[in-house]
């Protein structure tokens, strides 16, 4: 029968356990080490000035890169009440075009953010909208407002992807 307290669990953290601690710690740093700029992205991921949104999930996660050879890609989001695809075309100067659709269709207010830009557009009565000479990089896409029942409007936000 195994004891619910192994040997020295009760003991105080003291130099051995460190040192231990410090061994696993470098062997994930050789292995595994964290990117570079893991902490921007975190940042950039949690800096929305709406509270209140509604986050998109992607539904095609095969196409969201646009590093390979392929000039276009497309990636969908999708919520219950909101859908958002994006179909990104690198350009020859290496910036990309994101044309895209909203549905249910209508005109709402768009932003795009990236590391160093915001840029703010509006989806015409179709839903449609288009950016031009956007870097690649880490993004997302801020919709709303859209309104809700009893005159509430809700924003939704897209999880960050690397164009």
């Amino acid at each position: 029968m195994m004891s619910a307290n192994p040997a020295g669990s009760q003991e105080p953290f003291d130099e051995v356990d460190g040192a231990i601690l410090d061994d696993i710690q470098s062997i994930y740093s050789a292995l595994d080490p964290m990117p570079a700029d893991l902490l921007t992205r975190i940042r950039f991921a949690l800096d929305l000035e709406n509270i209140d949104v509604e986050l998109l999930r992607i539904e095609d996660t095969a196409t969201i890169g646009v590093r390979g050879e392929s000039r276009g890609q497309t990636v969908t989001f999708d919520s219950e009440d909101l859908t958002l695809m994006v179909s990104v075309t690198r350009q020859p100067d290496s910036t990309l075009t994101l044309d895209c659709w909203l549905a249910p269709a209508g005109q709402h207010q768009v932003e795009l953010r990236t590391l160093g830009d915001r840029r703010s557009t509006t989806a015409d009565e179709q839903g449609r909208f288009v950016l031009a000479g956007v870097p690649p990089g880490l993004a997302q896409f801020v919709v709303g407002p859209l309104p809700t029942g009893g005159g509430r409007s809700r924003s939704f936000v897209t999880p960050s992807i690397i164009l």
